[in-house]
C-alpha cells in the first residue's frame, strides 16, 4: 500500500454525481465550513487544486469541495469520523440526514483502510482494519464493488486470503494488503475513476484551507512529522 486519504463524499444526489465533474462554488465552501464546525479557516492557495492534490493535506490544514448537490472534504480529522460522538460525524449526518455518504481512510504506514458508507443516511457497509490489528470492523453486506474482489478470496486457517493478478501472475495476500484495493473499488462508484488514476476531462476541483492561528509552513512540516498518526487511525475504528 502507498496511499494516504482521509476523505468524505457527501452528496443528496446518486452517488454518481461526483464523476460528473461538478463545479465548485466557493461561497458554499465558506457556508460549509460555518455549517460542519471547521474553521475559523482560511485560503491557503489563490487557485483551486484538483482533488488529487489535496487528497492526504497537513494536519494544520483541509481541502474542500463544494458543488451544487454535495461535497468533499478531504481532512487528517476524518480519521476520527467513525469514532462513536464525534462531533463531524454528527455534524454532516444531522445536516445531510438523506445523503449518501462515503468516508475512506488510507494510511501506508500500517497498511489501514477503511470505508463507512451510508445509503440515503443509514449506515449500509463498515469495513475497517489494519496489519497489527486485522480486521476490527465489519458491518453490513458486501457491496457490488467488492464482490469481484472477494470472490478471489477464500479462507485459510482461519483467515481470508486473496488470489490478485499482478502482472499476470496470481500473487496471495491478507486482508491488510488487499484493502487499498477495495477502498479504491469502492470510492470509484463516487468519483468515477480509480484514485491512483486521473480522468481525461480533468479532476473534481476543490479549495485548500488553512485553519486560523495555524502555524508557518515549516512549522507546519515540523508538527506533521512529530504527530502520532496512529492516535488518529484508532479513532477511526472507535479504539
Amino acid at each position: 500500500m502507498g496511499f494516504k486519504a482521509a476523505t468524505v463524499f457527501v452528496t443528496t444526489r446518486e452517488p454518481e454525481y461526483f464523476s460528473t465533474n461538478p463545479t465548485h462554488l466557493p461561497e458554499k465552501a465558506e457556508a460549509l465550513i460555518e455549517q460542519l464546525g471547521l474553521g475559523p479557516a482560511v485560503m491557503a492557495e489563490d487557485e483551486l487544486l484538483p482533488y488529487s492534490d489535496c487528497m492526504y493535506p497537513s494536519v494544520d490544514q483541509f481541502g474542500l469541495g463544494a458543488y451544487e448537490h454535495g461535497f468533499i472534504l478531504e481532512d487528517q480529522r476524518l480519521y476520527e469520523f467513525s469514532e462513536p460522538g464525534n462531533a463531524l460525524h454528527k455534524a454532516i449526518l444531522d445536516g445531510y440526514p438523506t445523503a449518501n455518504i462515503l468516508a475512506i481512510v488510507l494510511h501506508s504506514y500500517v497498511n489501514l483502510y477503511g470505508y463507512d458508507i451510508y445509503e440515503r443516511g443509514k449506515r449500509i457497509r463498515f469495513l475497517a482494519g489494519s496489519a497489527n490489528d486485522g480486521v476490527i470492523h465489519d458491518f453490513g453486506e458486501l457491496q457490488p464493488e467488492e464482490k469481484p474482489i472477494f470472490a478471489q478470496s477464500s479462507i485459510v486457517d482461519g483467515e481470508r486470503i486473496f488470489k490478485l493478478d499482478v502482472n499476470g501472475s496470481l500473487e496471495e495476500f491478507d486482508m491488510s494488503c488487499t484493502g487499498e484495493s477495495l477502498v479504491f473499488a469502492v470510492a470509484k462508484r463516487y468519483l468515477g475513476y480509480d484514485i491512483d488514476q486521473f480522468p481525461d476531462d480533468g479532476e473534481l476541483q476543490m479549495q485548500l484551507f488553512s485553519r486560523a492561528g495555524a502555524k508557518t509552513r515549516g512549522e507546519s512540516k515540523q508538527a506533521k512529522s512529530q504527530s502520532n498518526p496512529l492516535a488518529k487511525i484508532m479513532k477511526f475504528f472507535g479504539r
